[in-house]
């Protein structure tokens, strides 16, 4: 998917209100998010695309095992599972993706990960 990416990418996560710039800041974010949860599932629940947004509904369900970070938290490994929809919102430019609003709510994810515990950083 990151071949879909452009370059200066500008990520924003709704619920913390980061902005990650650059496809390279995604990759690793994404890379530590898969490895907190190696087990996660992903699945398709809508799209909707033209030539200038889309937008992808997904259920994402697993198992916190390992640290997952985010710009301005973190969470432990709890051991709980997960599984709540999330909802990117694309813009394409040039035919690459240039801006992403991701929209999930991050009060579910504190109680069925059983921690309100996050440690702003």
């Amino acid at each position: 998917m990151l071949d879909m990416f452009d370059h200066d990418i500008e990520w924003l996560i709704v619920p913390t209100g980061d902005t990650i710039k650059g496809k390279d800041r995604i990759a690793k974010l994404a890379a530590n998010h898969w490895a907190a949860s190696p087990g996660r599932i992903k699945t398709l629940v809508n799209l909707f695309a033209n030539e200038e947004y889309a937008s992808l509904e997904y259920r994402t369900s697993g198992t916190l095992t390992s640290q997952a970070d985010f710009p301005s938290m973190t969470f432990q490994p709890t051991g709980q599972k997960y599984d709540f929809l999330c909802c990117f919102v694309f813009h394409i430019k040039n035919g690459k993706i240039d801006r992403v609003h991701e929209y999930f709510d991050m009060e579910t994810i504190k109680r069925q990960l059983g921690t309100a515990d996050t440690h702003a950083k």
